[in-house]
């Protein structure tokens, strides 16, 4: 992938929003490209017109669960969302990259490595090797949650136990439905909003790949890999080579929460991105109605983690706390 300068998405995310100092510093911050010391996991996450909420939830979470630094890449957002997570950037645990371009079109799952979503794979690969020992690939709807109590919530705990013999972790995910939610109450995040899910869980995968045996495949849910490695799921250390999906799928633990949204999300998702973040999918409302048909159990892992994690102090939204100190010294002033 051709590298690209986050330096026009800085300036469009800070300019106005915050102070000339404040976007000093944001810039500077995004010229430490690496040289940093070694660090155990890191996320790659692809977005585009995400919601303050999601973003920043979606960031706080992983963090809290063990993420060491997400490799964030905003693709042709209307409003790029480095305001959103300015304060993470400027500490060093997001990287935060703006791609102001088409989506490359892929033929095939051999032209998976070709398309968006394949590129910045490879760039999650490219700069992780070398600094982590795993990466995470899932979606800004996709939560990652440890679900056996031994492992206090932890990602890395998990992890440790396949460092020595797996390619990839690889997890299932059960898909969470509306609930008949027509619309989120403002500052309302997805673990908190959603519980009606479908179970067992399906059979697609999503990874966390070893960064020392695993490579970019044929589409998002699956690795190639080497040195003798295969992926292994968690549960049973069932493992495989080269497949996106497993039968008689696992919940621990670790298990991906998939959601949709309230009705009002995915029915302007189906009509702004209907073939996705990565121009690969096919989206449509029928799909999303009868999810929502089928997510009749209950599922409350991801408003229980929320409860845990919320308790914690985390920092305000960078620009914003940057205008209060502003408006404070101003006031004092006259």
């Amino acid at each position: 992938m051709q590298h690209r300068s986050t330096l026009p998405a800085i300036l469009l995310a800070c300019l106005g929003l915050c102070s000339l100092a404040a976007t000093a510093a944001a810039i500077a911050a995004a010229g430490r490209l690496a040289h940093h010391p070694p660090q155990y996991l890191a996320a790659c996450l692809l977005l585009r017109d995400a919601s303050r909420v999601d973003v920043r939830e979606w960031v706080e979470y992983h963090l809290w669960a063990g993420v060491d630094k997400i490799f964030l890449f905003d693709h042709n957002s209307r409003l790029p969302v480095f305001a959103d997570v300015v304060d993470y950037a400027l500490s060093g645990r997001v990287q935060y990259t703006y791609l102001p371009s088409e989506v490359p079109k892929a033929a095939g799952p051999k032209q998976f490595a070709e398309g968006l979503q394949g590129r910045v794979f490879n760039q999650c690969f490219l700069q992780g090797r070398g600094y982590f020992t795993w990466m995470m690939f899932t979606d800004l709807d996709e939560y990652m949650l440890v679900t056996d109590a031994s492992y206090n919530h932890s990602i890395p705990a998990v992890l440790r136990e396949y460092e020595s013999t797996a390619g990839a972790v690889l997890v299932h995910r059960v898909n969470l439905g509306s609930g008949g939610l027509e619309k989120r109450a403002e500052g309302e995040g997805m673990l908190q909003a959603f519980t009606s899910c479908m179970l067992p869980p399906g059979e697609h995968l999503k990874g966390i790949a070893h960064l020392g045996y695993a490579s970019i495949s044929m589409n998002a849910h699956m690795f190639a890999y080497e040195g003798g490695r295969r992926g292994a799921r968690v549960g049973d250390n069932a493992t495989v080579g080269s497949a996106h999906r497993m039968p008689n799928a696992t919940s621990a633990p670790l298990v991906i929460y998939h959601y949709t949204g309230a009705v009002a999300e995915y029915t302007a998702r189906v009509a702004t991105m209907p073939a996705g973040v990565s121009g690969m999918t096919s989206k449509s409302i029928d799909m999303y109605r009868q999810l929502d048909a089928e997510a009749t159990e209950s599922c409350t892992a991801g408003r229980e983690v929320y409860d845990l994690y919320t308790k914690e102090k985390r920092p305000s939204y960078g620009c914003d706390e940057k205008r209060r100190r502003q408006k404070r010294t101003r006031t004092h002033d006259r």
